[in-house]
């Protein structure tokens, strides 16, 4: 039987929400946790890895593209109206595995950003000085998570929802890979990891999970 996690657009009922809040709580708390102590942890690293080519430094900043870099927040809301309280509670599990994953390569693998960030992007702009005051010249690079969780919520979409839904999330995908490079917040490597994540987990855990029915919004 296949799996369905997402059944086409409906507004949210109050089980769905439910849902929706306490998965979105618990990877949000293990994302603070695991990214923040990661960050500090490997700020300690006298050697960071520089996985960048020297090509990339030259890719162009172009700080209009922090409105799409930042339109990922859109798109955790996406399953709240597009997927059943079971699809929720599927999706869940793969965003905290993607977390504790990442923070595991995190450690294994503290990287150091290839671009040198201008107090006066900072000045400028408040997206900037936002970003930069929570992402303070962070370690966390490699697997991208701004990458994995874009793709694990695209991925696990791609299969119920219509054509047209299929190439606009596509699309929103592709332009926020091109933005964590003109934003210069990430590298290739780093985009590459993300994606191998996300297929990753969303390959092994439709691998090993029960089938989730399209009408199973009313059960408990």
């Amino acid at each position: 039987m296949k799996i369905r996690e997402f059944t086409g657009f409906s507004l949210p009922d109050k089980k769905r929400g439910i849902a929706f809040f306490n998965w979105n709580l618990a990877w949000v708390t293990c994302f603070i946790i695991m990214y923040g102590s990661m960050n500090w942890i490997t700020s300690k690293e006298q050697s960071p890895l520089q996985l960048f080519f020297e090509w990339e430094l030259s890719i162009p900043f172009l700080p209009g593209f922090i409105w799409i870099y930042l339109s990922i927040v859109f798109i955790f809301f996406v399953p709240l109206f597009f997927s059943n309280v079971n699809g929720i509670r599927y999706l869940g599990p793969k965003m905290l595995w993607a977390t504790f994953t990442a923070g595991i390569l995190f450690w294994l693998f503290p990287a150091e950003a290839g671009y040198v960030r201008s107090d006066t992007i900072a000045d400028q702009y408040l997206l900037f000085r936002i970003l930069y005051f929570f992402d303070h010249y962070p370690h966390n690079l490699f697997p991208s998570l701004h990458i994995t969780y874009s793709a694990i919520l695209v991925f696990s979409m791609l299969t119920s929802v219509k054509t047209v839904i299929k190439w606009l999330l596509w699309i929103w995908f592709l332009v926020i890979c091109l933005s964590v490079f003109v934003v210069h917040q990430h590298h290739l490597v780093d985009v590459a990891g993300g994606v191998l994540l996300a297929l990753a987990i969303h390959m092994l855990s439709r691998h090993g999970s029960k089938p989730i029915l399209k009408n199973e919004d009313n059960t408990g």
